[in-house]
């Protein structure tokens, strides 16, 4: 689909549809021999849609309806009678993004914390939100704080004490020099980052090991959580190489753990299929200065689900 408008699937090379539809057939068949069930024993429903935007290169989250429930409820579920757990990728699309541009250095633990005017957890989500709007703003430098859905001005609610855009972006920059020139990315980000979480997802299917994705985590049996992590870290390794992002694991009741990713040299070499080439090459042609992060009041960021349209 495009917009909010349905595409016919036969605008798309019938192989390519094919081979989609069988993915997610494949994978649904595969789950739905496990029971998820909720707090109160009722068994959700997870059968999945995969959702492109434009075309099939473009977007390509998987989505049930077990996937918009809070996390605090979803880890309150069972798999088979089996407490779970979540295993979440951290700062995914910023690892992607260092992967694609061969970044020297690897980042952080928690990459957000690495922006030098980060001091507290309400910076960190403020730096959290506007990296995220760099990536999607073309050339990566903001002009304006992203507009709320609660009306509530962007500094206002993150207490920027009078701070503009402006006088943030340097740190972001800083911290990450990828984004300064980048082209907007978010739905390409998006798609490679489904690409390895379907792999991943095959991949625990071969070991039978029910995994249910939730976007880019995966809810999974405790008792698998050792055999889960393994085929992540490797699969990460094999395709982001030294910038494969840390994991987070969450289970009800305990703090988050966070898991190291497996030890990769820096300038070890590592999957990038046909379309990461392509990106790339876009990214090296397109490179330039950003603007001079002179900022207007506030600016609106789609949010990206509401382009997600084009399903299997």
């Amino acid at each position: 689909m495009y917009g909010k408008r349905r595409l016919p699937l036969d605008r798309f090379p019938a192989s390519n549809v094919r081979e989609q539809e069988t993915r997610v057939s494949q994978l649904n068949d595969f789950l739905g021999q496990y029971a998820l069930e909720d707090e109160g024993g009722r068994r959700q429903d997870t059968k999945l849609t995969r959702i492109f935007t434009e075309d099939l290169s473009h977007g390509g989250r998987l989505y049930g309806e077990y996937v918009t429930r809070p996390e605090r409820d979803r880890l309150a579920c069972t798999i088979d009678g089996e407490p779970v757990c979540e295993i979440d990728l951290k700062a995914s699309h910023l690892s992607i993004l260092a992967a694609l541009y061969r970044h020297p250095d690897r980042l952080g633990r928690d990459p957000y914390e690495d922006i030098e005017w980060v001091k507290s957890r309400q910076l960190r989500r403020a730096a959290k939100t506007l990296v995220q709007c760099s990536i999607y703003k073309p050339g990566g430098w903001l002009t304006a704080f992203p507009k709320q859905d609660d009306g509530v001005a962007f500094k206002d609610k993150y207490d920027l004490d009078g701070r503009r855009v402006g006088d943030l972006m340097p740190g972001i920059i800083e911290a990450f020099p990828f984004l300064d020139g980048s082209p907007s990315l978010t739905l390409e980000l998006q798609f490679i980052e489904a690409e390895i979480l379907m792999d991943v997802l095959e991949r625990l299917c071969r070991s039978c090991i029910p995994a249910f994705p939730v976007h880019d985590s995966v809810l999974v049996r405790q008792s698998d959580e050792e055999r889960v992590l393994k085929i992540l870290q490797e699969t990460l390794r094999e395709y982001l190489g030294p910038h494969a992002p840390w994991l987070d694991v969450s289970v009800s009741g305990e703090d988050p753990r966070m898991i190291e990713p497996l030890p990769c040299p820096i300038d070890a070499e590592y999957h990038l299929d046909s379309r990461l080439e392509e990106l790339l090459e876009v990214i090296t042609a397109t490179h330039s200065q950003g603007d001079d992060g002179l900022d207007a009041e506030e600016e609106d960021y789609p949010v990206l689900e509401e382009y997600d349209e084009g399903d299997f």
